[in-house]
Order: C-alpha cells, then structure tokens, then sequence
C-alpha cells in the first residue's frame, strides 16, 4: 500500500477542526445531563460561543452561524426572559449571542400562562373588579 505524505494544509484543517470540537464536545456533555434545563443551554451556548468566537476559522464562524440560526428558529426571547427573571430578579440584556424581550413584554407573557393555567380565577377577578367598578358608579 503507498501513502501520500499529508500536506501542511491538511493538517492545519483537521487541527482546527479539533479546536473546535473540543468545547462542542463538552457542551453536549452538559446538556445530556439529567438535570440540564433551558437555563442550563443559556449558559452552555455562552460557553459554546465565548469559545468559538476568537477561533476566527471558517468552520467555527460557519458552526456559530449555524447554531445561531437554529436558535432563531427555536428559542422563545420573551420566555427565556420570563424564565431567568423569575430565576435572578434580574431582566437579562440582550447581547452579542441571545436576544431578550423586555420586562413588560415577560409580564404580559406571564399573565397570559397565568389565565390558561388558572382562567377560574381570572373570571372572578374580572367579576370581582365588575361589581367594585359599578358599585362606586352608583355612589
């Protein structure tokens, strides 16, 4: 069997794309795990980017573009505010690799769950306001 020597070129490709598999490797370690969440992927994508990013080679800017537009396609920016501000306190800021909603587009979002998990009670705080609402009318 004969083998050509490989070239110079070669080897630098598929050194980088080791580079580059190195943090996705350990990204899809994190959130395999039983216990991983959307709060979990937030900061394994952070993670995953933040590493990718200074690479600057045409197969992480493709990868990072390409999970970047999944994302897009997938993840909910008004929920995912929702979900870390009942988490921290905190309204995230929009950045460089996630887009956030604001605190009144999460509220408006957290009512809304509110009346399809609990519409019964929703009625009678409308009935309620109703009836206060008539009964300072006729004063």
């Amino acid at each position: 069997m004969n083998f050509d020597p490989i070239a110079e070129n070669d080897i630098c490709a598929l050194q980088n794309l080791v580079d580059v598999l190195a943090p996705v490797e350990t990204a899809v370690t994190e959130l395999s795990k039983n216990d991983a969440n959307l709060i979990t992927a937030e900061g394994v994508y952070k993670f995953l980017f933040e590493k990718l990013q200074p690479m600057q080679t045409d197969i992480a800017k493709k990868l990072i573009y390409a999970i970047q537009k999944r994302m897009d396609e997938r993840r909910d920016p008004v929920l995912m505010t929702l979900i870390l501000y009942l988490q921290s306190g905190n309204i995230p800021s929009s950045n460089d690799y996630f887009k956030y909603s604001s605190k009144n587009a999460a509220i408006s979002f957290a009512v809304k769950i509110m009346e399809q998990i609990y519409p019964q009670m929703f009625i009678e705080e409308h009935i309620n306001s109703d009836s206060t609402s008539s009964s300072s009318d006729a004063d």
